[in-house]
Parts: structure tokens; C-alpha cells; sequence
């Protein structure tokens, strides 16, 4: 497919690239992309800025755009604006345009940036001064104790809210094939944390509930689910991903340093945090480790998970 095809296929409209300027500064990036902020016709958006090196990168885009227009209308997925594409120095450039919100940047940063992280270090066997409570975080390479203390009403707020959004998407019928903190970006109305799905490059439609084979490990390390290890997906891949990075939202962090990036290794890491869930929310800790169950037909459905969280009764004062 080339360009001119995608223009005439595309459900989502062309934008010249005179009528796009890009920031001053990149907000992100990841694998073969860069993202900025910029305007399109004098309105504020998001630019993701693709390197094309074959016109093949189109078919792939098209998927996409479908996608993207399909999710459009929806309240926690991003909103695709549209598309774009340059050369430069003989170099081919493809531009996703996405709205812009008023955020904290992607979930991953908002909770590593948080104020509420305080250190600890060992003497005598002995951590000082002693942490206010058990989300703590060793660094190898620094050899002190991180202490998590985001207030346990917000981490309820923020993982309803993620919830919400995955089973928003996936009542879409779309599966998204990456979550993870960093494909989430949070932002909040009325004081309340509003998280948003963005990152649809591995998204796609799925009416089916079966297990299906793919041609690429889809995800990322200890995110993804076991069987995308083996080349394989299904719609409670995602479910997996969601008990993965609420995990790491409850905990502040979840992958040691000491990790060699296995699946056994990061698994081990993902059930030691799960454990200090476990011990201070037995219920919350139960549905967690049903959702990262290692047998993809033992999860629960997205719905199913948005009800029994509904259900849990967190005791504020606790931990």
C-alpha cells in the first residue's frame, strides 16, 4: 500500500504537514517513535513521529486508523485526530495526531514522581528510620530502602478508574496487547484521577474469545501474559497485564534489580509484591491473583473484574 491509498482508505482525515508545528521539547518516546506536543492548525495536540522505511509500514497504519476511529468515541481511550506523513533529508516520516490532555504524564512517571516516597537504609539490621508502612522498594545499586506512601483512597481511585478504561475497551471488542503504566496516562477532574489507554500500535479487533496465534511476541517483559511468551493471545491476555500493573500501582514499583529479565524471574517479582497485597487486603490480593493466573481460561473477564472490585471494602487506616 502507499501513501495515496491510506489517504483514500483511512476512516480518520490527512493533514498537510504545513499545517502541523512541533513543540520545543520531546514528551516520550519508545522503540522506533518520538512523541512531542505541537498544534494542528492551531490547535493543541499529541505527535507520534514514525520513522517509515517501507511502504509496507502503511498496511500495518491503516489497521490502525481503524482502530483509532472505532475508539473515538469512547471516554478512557485516547482520541485519534488524525494523520500525516513528511520527507526529510531523504528520510520518510509518518505522524500520528492525537488530543492533548491536561495530564501528569504517562502513570508510570505520576508514580515514580510522586512526593510521597521516602528512604530508609539498613543499621544493624535495622532499617531507619523504619517504614510507614509495607510498600517498600530495595535498590541493589544504591543499597537503600524506598518506602511507597501514595494514600490508599487515591490508589483506589486510580486503579477503579483504570479498570473502568480496560473494560471500556474491551467492551469495544478490542484488544490492546500492551498495558502497562507506561500506556496509561493520568490526569484528573474535580480532584478525582482520571486514567486514559493510550498506545493502540499492537491494538486490534477481536470478536472471538479464543486463544489465537500471533506472529510477534505482542507486550512487553513482565507484563505480558504467559502464553504471548509462546506466541499466542486472547482477550485475558490483557486481564493478566491489568493484575500486572496494578500490582506495580499498588506497591510504587515491582522489578528488582537483581532481575535477569526472564519470564521466572519478573513472575517471581510480580508474586512478591503481590504477597504484601495479599497480607493487608486478603480480597483485593485474591482477585489479583486470579487475574495473573499462569492458566489463561482461569482468569476472569474485564466486566467480571470492574464487579468484584466494586465489591471489595477497603478499610481506610489500613495499609
Amino acid at each position: 500500500m502507499d501513501l495515496d491509498l491510506l489517504k483514500k482508505k483511512s476512516p480518520l482525515p490527512f493533514y498537510h504537514e504545513d499545517d502541523i508545528i512541533f513543540g520545543d521539547e520531546k514528551i516520550g518516546e519508545g522503540g522506533n517513535s518520538s512523541v512531542y506536543d505541537g498544534k494542528i492548525n492551531g490547535k493543541c495536540c499529541v505527535i507520534k513521529c514514525v520513522e517509515v522505511r517501507s511502504n509496507h509500514y502503511f498496511d500495518l497504519e491503516l489497521y490502525e486508523l481503524k482502530v483509532a476511529a472505532h475508539l473515538n468515541n469512547t471516554k478512557q481511550v485516547i482520541k485519534t485526530i488524525g494523520f500525516s506523513y513528511y520527507s526529510e533529508d531523504d528520510i520518510n516520516y509518518y505522524l500520528l495526531l492525537m488530543e492533548l490532555l491536561t495530564k501528569h504524564g504517562d502513570l508510570y512517571d505520576y508514580i515514580q514522581n510522586k512526593p510521597t516516597w521516602t528512604t530508609s537504609r539498613m543499621y544493624d539490621n535495622d532499617l531507619i528510620p523504619y517504614p510507614k508502612n509495607d510498600y517498600v522498594y530495595y535498590n541493589s545499586d544504591d543499597n537503600i530502602y524506598w518506602c511507597y506512601g501514595m494514600d490508599l483512597q487515591e490508589k483506589i481511585n486510580i486503579v477503579m478508574s483504570f479498570t473502568t478504561a480496560m473494560n471500556e475497551l474491551h467492551q469495544k471488542k478490542i484488544l490492546h496487547g500492551d498495558i502497562k503504566t507506561n500506556n496509561l496516562i493520568i490526569y484528573h477532574e474535580n480532584n478525582i484521577p482520571i486514567v486514559k489507554i493510550i498506545d493502540l500500535g499492537m491494538a486490534s479487533f477481536k470478536k472471538s474469545k479464543k486463544l489465537i496465534n500471533i506472529q510477534v511476541r505482542y507486550g512487553t517483559k513482565g507484563y505480558r501474559a504467559p502464553e504471548q511468551e509462546k506466541y499466542k493471545l486472547h482477550y485475558k491476555s490483557d486481564v493478566y497485564s491489568w493484575g500486572v500493573t496494578v500490582i506495580e500501582i499498588w506497591n510504587g514499583d515491582i522489578w528488582s534489580r537483581d532481575s535477569n529479565d526472564s519470564f521466572k524471574s519478573n513472575r517471581k517479582d510480580i508474586l512478591n509484591k503481590l504477597k504484601v497485597i495479599e497480607k493487608n487486603h486478603p480480597s483485593f490480593g485474591k482477585l489479583l491473583r486470579d487475574s495473573i493466573n499462569m492458566n489463561v481460561y482461569k482468569r476472569p473477564y474485564m466486566n467480571t473484574i470492574l464487579k468484584r472490585f466494586n465489591k471489595i471494602s477497603f478499610i481506610h487506616g489500613h495499609k
